[in-house]
């Protein structure tokens, strides 16, 4: 069975280029251009992990972090993938996060960080 990756980020050109990157991996994607979409798309309960960016409109990613951990059910498994520098990856793993990836980095780091990420989910 295929893992699905939601990609959470305003960004179209990020989204895209993200995309590709996870389909060469073999990874089916969806995606969101903001919070409330995401949250739609996770708790229609399909989605096997979260990318997440930070800096977005309106709702940015540690609110849709705090409002994923806080409110469902499940426990889906979130990877801060952003540009932004403003936090330190230790605060965002207490906010609950599983991992941190800054966004502009090597390609291969991304699918590396989240086989990483599903291995310990599912172990």
């Amino acid at each position: 069975m295929p893992i699905n990756i939601l990609i959470v980020d305003d960004s179209a050109d990020d989204r895209f280029v993200t995309r590709k990157i996870l389909e060469k991996g073999n990874y089916m994607v969806s995606e969101a251009s903001e919070g409330i979409e995401a949250l739609l798309k996770i708790g229609a309960g399909n989605i096997d992990l979260v990318l997440l960016d930070l800096a977005m409109p309106g709702m940015d990613g540690l609110e849709l972090l705090e409002i994923i951990r806080s409110s469902l059910s499940q426990r889906v498994p979130i990877v801060i993938y952003t540009a932004s520098t403003a936090y330190m990856a230790k605060d965002l793993l207490a906010k609950g996060s599983d991992a941190f990836l800054n966004k502009y980095g090597k390609p291969g780091s991304l699918v590396g960080k989240l086989e990483e990420v599903l291995h310990s989910k599912a172990a």
